[in-house]
């Protein structure tokens, strides 16, 4: 077994924000562990990887993914003692599944809708072949009293905020000069607002706090290729 958490099940959870900024980002290197950090600077082109395991009837993978938009999402490793536990003590770090990763395909299966694909992985069973996804790590500093607005759309998730649209932005006049892989994106998500991490709901409030206060507002995101 495995636990999940979706985050889209209410359709109260949509938030629309817009403010007066515009903004810069960076690829932020530093991560959410030494561990990650170790492991991008290692396999810095090899952003996919595959695992495999055999899961029979009693055993479990041993993660808790979220499922929000496009992507399933690792949030935590739980068990040492399982599918995905005996995977990492086998492999190099490089190699590892760990928080943040993205599951891209069981199997060759895959999905553009994240619930879609976890309901595969939920009913797969014997050898299986897992794609992963490392993460990239954008970090924009929004920037009060420029002429042009910031829209964009966001669901609230157990710890993040799921970008679910970006329109008529400057978002739009970053995204076509900017590296493919620094993109804003639907399915990226806001992980940190102002080096403050938490719930959907106290990242919002962090936001509306600095937006509040006409200050520069920094997020930091999570963004797949």
């Amino acid at each position: 077994m495995f636990e999940c958490c979706c985050a889209d099940k209410k359709d109260d959870s949509m938030i629309t924000l817009k403010l007066d900024m515009a903004f810069n980002s960076e690829v932020v290197l530093d991560v959410d562990t030494q561990q990650m950090d170790k492991q991008q600077q290692e396999a810095e082109d090899e952003f996919r990887f595959s695992v495999t395991v055999d899961r029979a009837p009693d055993s479990f993978f041993g993660i808790d993914l979220s499922a929000a938009g496009a992507v399933c999402m690792v949030n935590e490793v739980t068990n040492t003692n399982s599918l995905i536990g005996a995977w990492n003590q086998s492999v190099e770090p490089a190699r590892h599944v760990a928080k943040n990763d993205r599951v891209v395909s069981v199997n060759g299966q895959s999905s553009d809708k994240a619930k879609d694909l976890l309901d595969i992985l939920k009913s797969s069973h014997g050898l299986l072949h897992l794609e992963f996804e490392r993460p990239e790590i954008i970090e924009a500093e929004l920037h009060p009293g420029t002429e042009q607005a910031c829209v964009f759309t966001m669901k609230k998730g157990p710890t993040f905020l799921l970008i679910t649209g970006v329109d008529e932005t400057a978002f739009e006049v970053h995204n076509p000069d900017a590296d493919p892989r620094h993109v804003f994106q639907s399915s990226s998500r806001v992980v940190e607002v102002n080096g403050i991490r938490g719930s959907g709901d106290e990242l919002i409030e962090e936001y509306r706090k600095g937006t509040s206060r006409s200050e520069a507002v920094t997020l930091r995101v999570l963004t797949w290729r």
